[in-house]
């Protein structure tokens, strides 16, 4: 792994379950990554009213307040955030109808956090922020 290879780049990742969101914190800081994280949907939602990112990984199932699908519809309608690289991090298989959603929302990419390795994330991460 180099250790800037995303040097000056900002992530915000959203993810309810601390030792997740801990794990991708610290392997992409590593890497030269600013990261935020926000264990809600809604103060996702709150941080973007200030803050730009370069990419935003977001849970499917964030459980409390609002999922990753209806934090996806906000970042889209959003004139500041619409056009920013979202990557959905989940547990949980897609079904069809979800597959068009995602599609409709111009998802930069899709990933089972259980069955992906981190440098399978981060080549594909390296793709998405170099292509923007």
């Amino acid at each position: 792994m180099e250790t800037d290879i995303f040097s000056g780049k900002k992530f915000l990742l959203v993810e309810d379950q601390e030792s997740i969101s801990s794990m991708y914190k610290k392997f992409f800081e590593r890497s030269g990554a600013e990261v935020m994280v926000a264990p809600r949907g809604t103060e996702a939602l709150e941080i973007l009213k200030d803050h730009a990112f370069d990419l935003i990984f977001l849970d499917r199932n964030l459980g409390a307040d609002m999922d990753g699908f209806q934090v996806l519809e906000h970042i889209r309608q959003n004139e500041k955030t619409k056009s920013t690289a979202v990557v959905i991090l989940s547990n949980l298989a897609l079904k069809d109808d979800e597959i068009a959603f995602i599609e409709k929302h111009n998802v930069a990419g899709y990933y089972t956090k259980a069955s992906v390795p981190l440098n399978v994330l981060e080549e594909a991460v390296t793709a998405i922020v170099r292509d923007r």
